[in-house]
């Protein structure tokens, strides 16, 4: 069965309303959780989303079966189908009267031939058969694609990290300081031994083999608790199979 908790920040008269799962609310085998909604795919192979729609991320191109992979990023949503086909959509309308349209919906060509994919909230990053890394959208969040050799991918909010086949890691974030924007690349040394990658709203953390795992934020983003305590971690925390980051 399918839980959801919390709730979804969102214009009146739905502000703060909780989740509601479709029924039946068993059946599902993957979520994902995006801005303000989610996505699930069905023991069936189909495809639901729900929550806010506000950019068209929740309009599933139909049909909306044979699904395999589904990704749920800020402002659109991504979907490979069991033929390896990968489709994109929403990403529509302002966002506090700014576009939110920055390509993250526009799949490169050939749009076949995908075995994994991730949202981000302004750009998209997806894996092919053969191990490739392309990204879309707005490039300032993730490395120069194509890459090769990449295993898995996670997109945050403002970066993207990658894990290369050979257990070592891609890191790209976005940085502005003092007006400049530049790309940065940054990873947690030594630089090999990672089996999983994870990217947040701002922190970024990897799983080595020997079950530790480090994170790490960028510094603009300013002093919290959280971010804080993240940054500090002078050795990695054994003992953990997936990243935990709040507690």
């Amino acid at each position: 069965m399918l839980v959801c908790v919390g709730k979804f920040y969102r214009p009146p008269p739905a502000a703060n309303q909780p989740p509601t799962v479709p029924q039946p609310a068993t059946g599902f085998a993957f979520v994902s959780v995006g801005f303000n909604f989610v996505c699930a795919i069905r023991f069936n192979s189909s495809l639901e989303c729900w929550g806010d729609n506000s950019y068209g991320q929740l309009n599933i191109p139909a049909p909306a079966t044979d699904f395999v992979a589904v990704s749920a990023g800020s402002f659109h949503t991504c979907a490979i189908k069991a033929d390896t086909t990968l489709l994109c959509w929403g990403a529509m309308g302002t966002y506090f009267g700014q576009p939110v349209d920055f390509g993250q919906t526009t799949v490169p060509l050939p749009a076949t031939g995908f075995v994994a994919v991730d949202s981000g909230t302004v750009h998209t990053c997806a894996i092919r058969s053969d191990a490739t890394l392309v990204c879309f959208g707005s490039s300032e969040f993730y490395p120069p694609t194509p890459q090769a050799g990449i295993v898995a991918v996670s997109c945050g909010d403002v970066q993207t990290v990658a894990l290369r086949s050979n257990t070592s890691l891609i890191y790209a974030q976005f940085e502005s300081e003092g007006g400049s924007q530049e790309q940065q690349y940054l990873v947690p040394s030594p630089n090999s031994g990672f089996v999983g990658v994870y990217a947040g709203d701002a922190q970024t953390c990897a799983i080595r083999s020997d079950t530790s795992f480090q994170c790490w934020v960028p510094e603009f983003y300013g002093s919290s608790p959280v971010y804080d305590e993240l940054a500090s971690m002078p050795q990695p925390v054994n003992g953990f199979g997936a990243p935990c980051l709040y507690q």
